[in-house]
């Protein structure tokens, strides 16, 4: 059995999550690690989540509940920091959940390593990037950490556990999206090595409205420019070829989504002011490894024919998918 001793703080902003929010509350409190300080922050959600927090706060002593207008998943993260009372630091959006034994493996690890932040794997609607093997765990340097950049739950904030200390003066990026991967960058700045641990622990069922998913616009646009800011960071701390390879690839695909989702809206960038940025940042980084058409294209052509070309070939997989 683990130490029941240090306090873990599990932080979970609540928005417009009404059919899971007690699904997540049900995880953590079944925690196998008892001694949790469970701080719910209702982000002023107009359905039933209110209620519903305080229902749960009336079941369980370690939950406090704190109701604030709607400001945004960052701000929420940022107001339940200041309530925090642990040692360690946790946090669990709130149309997910968690496994019963995460906290508990987690911190095991984190002790008898002399940690820091300790990371799980994610189960993604079934699933899983590793091997599942309860008794597995990793401490890692940070060039060796960084090779996981293309697995889901790299960039998450979600599915670490930090110490309080570590983070406490790194407060999530007001009003930005992807704040997890600039945050991180940011933390990871503070540390020599990482636990972590195979186990698909954290569940992302990727369903709900939450406060993280909507449709594309450009509040995502902007986000992209806080992923390169944080593949920044993360790049001036990789050491080995293969870390770096890593992340110029894992930024790649981000950039090619980004740059395709805009050309599918394009009116939400009337000037191409920021189609032609990343249209730059595309050639920086693809250094003449054209691995697809697309990235051939996007170096040869001139923005208007590319444009043209990738508009035929929408129009015919929408035909094909018609058939």
């Amino acid at each position: 059995m683990v130490d029941q001793s240090p306090k873990i703080t599990v932080i979970v902003p609540v928005y417009k999550v009404e059919d899971y929010l007690e699904r997540c509350l049900d995880s953590i409190i079944a925690q196998t690690y008892k001694n949790l300080e469970i701080i719910v922050v209702n982000d002023g959600s107009p359905d039933g989540c209110g209620e519903i927090c305080d229902r749960y706060a009336k079941m369980d002593d370690r939950i406090t509940v704190l109701h604030q207008e709607n400001m945004g998943l960052s701000m929420a993260r940022n107001n339940g920091m200041k309530l925090a009372t642990g040692k360690y630091v946790a946090f669990v959006d709130s149309d997910d959940y968690i496994e019963k034994e995460m906290y508990e493996s987690m911190l095991k690890v984190m002790l008898e390593n002399n940690l820091r932040m300790v990371e799980s794997s994610m189960n993604l609607s079934g699933e899983f990037f590793f091997e599942q093997d309860p008794n597995a765990f990793f401490i890692q340097t940070i060039d060796d950490a960084l090779e996981r950049a293309k697995y889901a739950g790299f960039n998450s904030a979600i599915n670490k556990l930090y110490e309080y200390d570590l983070i406490k003066d790194i407060p999530f990026k007001k009003g930005k999206l992807y704040e997890d991967i600039i945050f991180n960058s940011e933390v990871w700045q503070k540390l020599d090595k990482i636990g972590f641990v195979p186990m698909g622990y954290y569940v992302n069922p990727q369903q709900g409205e939450s406060i993280q998913r909507s449709g594309y616009s450009l509040k995502k646009v902007e986000g992209l420019w806080v992923i390169h800011e944080a593949n920044q960071n993360f790049m001036a701390m990789a050491s080995t070829e293969k870390a770096k390879e890593t992340l110029r690839s894992n930024f790649m695909n981000a950039l090619l989504f980004h740059f395709h989702s805009l050309l599918e809206v394009k009116h939400l960038d009337p000037d191409r002011k920021n189609l032609k940025k990343m249209r730059k940042l595309i050639k920086k980084y693809s250094r003449f490894k054209f691995t697809n058409i697309y990235l051939l294209l996007i170096n040869i052509l001139p923005l208007p024919l590319y444009e043209l070309f990738f508009a035929v070939n929408l129009y015919r997989q929408k035909l094909f998918n018609q058939q």
